[in-house]
């Protein structure tokens, strides 16, 4: 999603809330630079397209495992969020851990003010009873739900570019239309997706033209399309807007 922010241009940062398991700068080839701090405070590695990296994986060796405890992560969260020199930027794409941990609660506790919130889920049931804890935290917090996004739905065949339902699929579909917002859409499995995120080559940029790169691309487009507007759309709503092509 920020690769797809950068590629039309938008000055994108991304912090990887995930303490424990900080893998964006892998997935952005930026696991070897290192944070510097300078006068204002910790200054992000840059990325492909100029997009600013925040991460742990940045600032500890990789090999090197760090337990974290509740004070300390609020305080992490807090020097990424508050003490870190991003400078003008149009966007700050926060990752943060499945469920309803307290670094998910510190993130919307520093960043009152965010346009908005975005779940991912994949189909299996197991994972909406996760991605549903997250939508009632988002609504108990005033954040905005911008939607649910469905990942690993189906299987792009790598041959004919088929995409094949090899598991079920619409639950994210299902969670969005439960909780009465919308529903932005679906990624399949893409082993070419999976590669380009081990090898650090952005997806989005690398095969634009693939079935799932054009989807990213209108979920993208729907999140911009919604914070443009400022207003909250629910389920059917949304359905229809993208049914009548409005945006």
């Amino acid at each position: 999603m920020a690769i797809g922010l950068a590629v039309q241009k938008y000055r994108t940062t991304i912090l990887d809330q995930d303490l424990d398991g900080s893998s964006i700068p892998k997935m952005l080839g930026v696991m070897e630079k290192k944070m510097d701090i300078g006068e204002n405070g910790l200054i992000p590695v840059e990325g492909p397209l100029g997009i600013q990296v925040v991460a742990m994986a940045n600032l500890v060796q990789k090999e090197r495992a760090v337990v974290w405890f509740h004070d300390m992560r609020r305080n992490a969260s807090e020097e990424f969020i508050a003490h870190t020199s991003y400078g003008e930027r149009d966007f700050l794409v926060v990752d943060l851990p499945p469920g309803t941990s307290s670094d998910v609660v510190s993130v919307l506790q520093l960043i009152p003010d965010a346009d908005g919130m975005v779940v991912v889920a994949v189909p299996s049931r197991v994972s909406q009873m996760t991605a549903r804890k997250a939508i009632l935290l988002g609504k108990k917090a005033g954040i905005r739900l911008l939607g649910v996004i469905e990942n690993m739905s189906g299987y792009v065949c790598e041959c004919c570019g088929f995409v094949d339902d090899v598991f079920p699929v619409g639950g994210g579909y299902d969670l969005a239309k439960e909780q009465d917002i919308p529903f932005l859409g679906r990624i399949p499995i893409d082993g070419k997706l999976a590669r380009s995120c081990d090898s650090g080559k952005p997806f989005v940029e690398a095969f634009g033209e693939s079935a799932t790169a054009k989807s990213i691309e209108s979920i993208t487009k729907g999140i911009l399309h919604q914070i443009s507007t400022d207003r909250p759309y629910g389920f059917q709503e949304w359905e229809n807007q993208q049914e009548g092509g409005q945006f």
